[in-house]
């Protein structure tokens, strides 16, 4: 009867199903003890079903007896897990192992949980998650389907699912920040990913040579893009880059398939390689009314453009008025046509929308419709005069003049008489 209740629980919440035929079961009592009641005799049985209270010493011993005995199904639903933790390494390195099924109580997966499990192609992941530590899912390349990260989640650890080729989807938590390095690294399966508003930070190489991926969306929290988090995804094709993003870094989007790249306003350096070897790559909008500084890279002895060496055959479009300030700028310079434009390709979403509105006056810039956004203004010589968080409406006095205001994702030029 037993047996009947745990098939039924996995169908009904979309767990794994215990399918293997020979298991046996065993409740342990005292955690720790559990390899006692192992036993020898395991003659035709490839599963185990475990009840009771168990520690790290247990699981451990479990994935012991699972390498060499050549078990398929790990069976914790009913177990008392001690800290609600599978250990470190706890079920990892194992060739046979192709389903796990978990408590619903687990809280943390430790470093290297499952990791090079590679036959493993599903395992629940129960609700009451907060924790995914470094490489808890690295390697698991026989992980498959989708995969939906619980919203106790804030951070996933480094490496935590590199190589997890088959992995088609991941649900990312509505409270995310933090996506370590490598993360999706050689996650080939995914075509698309929504990152949570929430996100601050997203790590080196986080989605390198993630073939499959085609479009994705930087919301405005993250300000730093680290170095080769998008490299060779050689797919993508649409990149939408938020207000907030300041910086982004080396060799970021080396090795794509962008045909047009937006700058948000807010951004400030580019470092060497971001944009490099894009064949496709034929027009750049920098809606920055003082042009990013471009970095070279330290290890060349001359300037090495962060949009490669066919910039002289791209068109650069920048804010009206701006346009001698890029001319004269490193780098910017180097582009072939440089044409000034107030019909931005508006692929960021405006902090107010459709309702902002910014006008001169006598004396003053006035803004309104914004949703605690920061205005900047700058003179038609590229100067930064005024900068203010504004949260409904406010009035900038300035002296009378031609100004650019950065407001809501996009540049508005002024008259203040």
């Amino acid at each position: 009867m037993k047996r009947f209740v745990v098939i039924l629980l996995s169908v009904v919440v979309g767990w794994p199903v215990l399918s293997a035929q020979n298991y046996k079961e065993v409740t342990n009592e005292t955690p720790g003890q559990l390899e006692s009641l192992l036993g020898s005799d395991w003659k035709d049985l490839d599963s185990l079903v475990v009840r009771g209270a168990i520690n790290a010493e247990d699981i451990l011993a479990i994935n012991e007896y699972a390498e060499n005995l050549k078990w398929r199904v790990i069976d914790l639903w009913e177990a008392d897990i001690a800290d609600k933790t599978i250990p470190q390494f706890g079920l990892a390195y194992n060739h046979y192992i192709e389903r796990v099924i978990l408590p619903d109580d687990i809280r943390k997966l430790e470093m290297g949980a499952f990791s090079y499990t590679q036959m493993m192609k599903t395992v629940n992941i129960p609700a009451s998650l907060e924790v995914l530590s470094v490489s808890a899912f690295g390697s698991c390349l026989g992980l498959e389907g989708s995969i939906s990260i619980p919203d106790g989640v804030t951070e996933i650890g480094d490496g935590c699912f590199m190589g997890c080729f088959l992995v088609s989807h991941y649900d990312l938590p509505a409270r995310l920040e933090c996506i370590g390095e490598n993360t999706f690294r050689g996650c080939f399966g995914i075509t698309g990913i929504e990152l949570p508003s929430t996100l601050r930070s997203i790590g080196v190489s986080a989605f390198e040579d993630c073939y499959g991926l085609v479009t994705i969306s930087i919301p405005g929290g993250v300000e730093y893009l680290s170095d080769y988090c998008f490299s060779s995804c050689s797919e993508l094709k649409t990149v939408s880059l938020h207000p907030g993003l300041k910086t982004i870094g080396v060799g970021a989007f080396i090795r794509t398939a962008l045909e047009t790249v937006t700058l948000p306003s807010t951004v400030e350096t580019i470092k060497h390689d971001a944009f490099k070897n894009i064949s496709q790559l034929k027009s750049v909008y920098s809606m920055a009314v003082v042009p990013p500084v471009l970095e070279p890279n330290p290890a060349i002895n001359h300037f090495d453009n962060p949009f490669g060496e066919s910039v002289s055959g791209y068109t650069l479009y920048v804010p009206e008025g701006c346009g001698n300030a890029y001319r004269s700028a490193t780098g910017w310079r180097d582009f072939g046509n440089i044409v000034e434009t107030d019909d931005f390709p508006y692929s960021v979403e405006d902090a107010g929308g459709d309702a902002v509105t910014v006008a001169g006056g006598v004396g003053l810039i006035s803004v309104s419709g914004l949703n605690a956004c920061e205005v900047t203004v700058y003179t038609a010589d590229g100067r930064c005069v005024a900068t203010r968080l504004v949260d409904g409406a406010a009035d900038i006095t300035v002296p009378a003049g031609m100004y650019a205001v950065v407001a809501g994702g996009r540049t508005y030029k002024v008259i203040v008489r």
